[in-house]
């Protein structure tokens, strides 16, 4: 099981767009029973994503926007892999699941200095209107 402030990386799992996408990390900002849109979750999370193979361009053109904040290991209390990269979370988007319908594993966790900083600025994107919800996971969507 997973919760609050882990890191996981889901198997598979729909882009916004509903096309498949695989293995990819995300932090688990709430693990409690709800429901959106009318559909039930379990699990809310955002993305992160790594800068492994990137040019310092494109470093400095992703931590250019508001809603992306970035993160070192050194920042992060993560077992030991291959996702031990630096990067950053996409804290415009929120994507919802159910546990039980997905193949995941827990890798790690968020150090909560840089936790409260990510719920900050999804509190701050919020205010301002900028939050998508991602409910491509979701069954019957």
């Amino acid at each position: 099981m997973c919760k609050v402030g882990d890191i996981i990386v889901i198997i598979s799992y729909k882009g916004e767009d509903n096309r498949i996408l695989n293995q990819h990390s995300f932090v688990v900002l709430n693990d409690e029973n709800d429901i959106i849109e009318g559909f039930e979750y379990d699990l809310v999370t955002t993305v992160m994503s790594s800068f492994k193979g990137k040019t310092e361009a494109y470093r400095n053109k992703k931590l250019s926007f508001r809603e992306n904040l970035g993160f070192k290991p050194e920042n992060q209390d993560l077992i030991i892999d291959s996702n031990n990269e630096k990067g950053y979370m996409k804290a415009d988007k929120l994507y919802f699941f159910e546990k039980n319908k997905m193949n995941f594993s827990v890798i790690g966790s968020l150090d909560s200095d840089v936790f409260k900083k990510l719920i900050d600025l999804i509190t701050q994107l919020d205010n301002l209107g900028l939050l998508v919800n991602v409910t491509t996971n979701l069954e019957g969507k």
